[in-house]
């Protein structure tokens, strides 16, 4: 069995993005991103009550003890006190989505309980509890109920903004939670494409890992090189349109932090608190 480091004590500021930081101020505790909260509350609460009554199938230890026995590891791992109830759904989503009704609570689709293997589920729990942890689900469900109004653009650029940072922020809280790089990258890559059977046989190991995130982001940064303006323009038109930044950046951004951030971070906490 993997050893995984109990990080106890630690405290959102250790991982959150620092342009999620920079943007707190200007967009969460604006009155205009406020008013929207508050407005999709009472309607999301609904919403969410109806689809877990008559969409959604709950799970139970007894019905998948796989699947929670990873949860209450990732929850104990990120010092979350708070088992979420867990729901699935027939879709080919391949996240974990964190929500909120009442209480905090997960869904995944059948296609994650087909597809994940051990190591990418503690990376998907991971980053759903870390969501809940910096506070990021009500603004999430904020953003699903954004209406395509003209007057709303700027307001609406400005908080995606904030979310692919937030989002940022809760893939290094997958990366601690897994605390395997290979694991990590399969969870990306398959956003990008890539069958999770292809990637476990492409990188087994953390150094594996690297070294193909490594080589891919080259590629792509030389492709982007010669296509500058269209790369741009796309980076621009789903900044604007989308409530999740390109793939591709997101995996780098996740492989830096690792790089620079995450081993120091977990060394403080191997001296400090025992291993699950």
């Amino acid at each position: 069995m993997e050893k995984r480091i109990i990080l106890k004590g630690l405290r959102v500021e250790e991982f959150i993005h620092p342009r999620e930081v920079q943007l707190q101020d200007s967009v969460i505790n604006s009155p205009t991103v406020r008013k929207l909260i508050e407005s999709v509350g009472d309607v999301n609460l609904r919403i969410n009550k109806t689809r877990i009554q008559g969409t959604y199938i709950q799970l139970y230890p007894h019905t998948a003890p796989r699947v929670f026995a990873i949860l209450k590891d990732v929850c104990r791992i990120l010092d979350h006190s708070d088992i979420p109830e867990l729901y699935v759904w027939k879709s080919m989503n391949n996240s974990i989505m964190p929500c909120t009704a009442e209480k905090d609570y997960l869904i995944l689709s059948d296609y994650v309980l087909e597809q994940y293997d051990d190591g990418m589920l503690y990376y998907g729990f991971g980053n759903a509890i870390a969501m809940i942890r910096a506070g990021h689900v009500k603004l999430t469900t904020a953003a699903a109920y954004m209406g395509c109004n003209i007057w709303t653009v700027l307001p609406q650029m400005k908080f995606k903004e904030y979310l692919h940072a937030a989002d940022a922020t809760s893939d290094r809280g997958g990366l601690l939670a897994c605390q395997s790089l290979a694991a990590a990258a399969r969870c990306h890559f398959l956003e990008l494409g890539m069958p999770p059977a292809v990637s476990r046989t492409m990188f087994a190991t953390d150094e594996e890992a690297a070294d193909y995130i490594e080589r891919y982001l080259f590629s792509v940064a030389e492709e982007n090189d010669r296509q500058r303006l269209t790369t741009r323009l796309g980076e621009m038109w789903q900044s604007a349109v989308y409530f999740e930044a390109a793939a591709n950046l997101m995996l780098a951004d996740m492989y830096v932090w690792y790089r620079k951030e995450y081993k120091p971070l977990l060394e403080k906490y191997r001296r400090e608190g025992g291993y699950l």
